[in-house]
């Protein structure tokens, strides 16, 4: 199995000097702590980059991992970087996909790490209560990349659109695809046909609707921890959420 680390972006709200992934959440990387922790489950680990892509680069053979570089990252969407890393030494093996923004418990990327068939790392939102009454765990977050789900708990759709009584819950940036086949050949749809500003889950929705994949949401929940570092104060909390991390490694 492999790993693919969608790590392009420039982090603009960060203002910073370096990618992302490779801000210090105190005495490791994010880069370092993802690679940490995936290659106990994961032969080849694929970072694709885009923005100071060379910092990564020189790191790469010290901490033994491959980079594609996506040169147009800064004009489209991580659907292009995504399809840098699928065209890297195309293979059907199963596949791992990381946002390389987001700090996520060593637990969770174990429980996506061992699931079989396509699967979702999803932090639910709402449930049913004992009464039979729509319960709501989270604030509803217009800007979060939603998951609906039907009623037999498979996913029809992953989207920023979907409204708060459609929400099962947000997507963390964490996936397993098993049929990355028909990942790689959704990806292709969608940029030759010009969707090139999409985000990459726009082929979660291609899979579901064109090639009839089953998508499945694992839930996210209760003591496992995760958070994305769009802001200063998001990678504050992630540097505390990290001692807490290191503490259970």
């Amino acid at each position: 199995m492999r790993a693919i680390i969608l790590s392009a972006g420039s982090g603009k709200r960060l203002k910073l000097s370096i990618p992302k992934i490779l801000v210090n959440l105190g005495g490791q990387t994010l880069l370092e702590y993802q690679l940490s922790v995936l290659r106990n489950y994961i032969d080849e680990i694929i970072v694709v980059t885009g923005y100071k892509h060379e910092k990564i680069e020189k790191m790469a053979k010290k901490l033994e991992f491959k980079t594609v570089w996506n040169p147009i990252s800064k004009i489209t969407e991580n659907i292009v970087s995504l399809a840098c890393g699928l065209e890297y030494k195309p293979t059907n093996e199963p596949l791992i996909i990381l946002n390389g923004d987001v700090l996520i418990d060593k637990n969770i990327l174990k429980r996506i790490s061992k699931e079989k068939g396509n699967v979702l790392a999803v932090e639910q939102w709402k449930g049913i209560s004992e009464t039979g009454e729509v319960e709501f765990y989270h604030d509803y977050d217009k800007e979060a990349m939603k998951v609906e789900v039907d009623e037999t708990g498979k996913i029809i759709n992953v989207s920023k659109e979907i409204g708060k009584w459609e929400s099962w819950g947000e997507y963390i940036g964490l996936a397993r695809i098993d049929e990355t086949e028909k990942l790689r050949n959704a990806v292709k749809h969608l940029i030759k046909h010009g969707e090139v500003h999409t985000w990459y889950e726009s082929a979660f929705n291609v899979m579901i609707k064109q090639y009839e994949s089953t998508l499945r949401p694992i839930p996210i929940r209760g003591p496992e921890v995760w958070i994305e570092i769009d802001t200063q104060e998001d990678l504050e909390m992630a540097r505390k959420l990290f001692q807490s991390i290191k503490r259970r490694i």
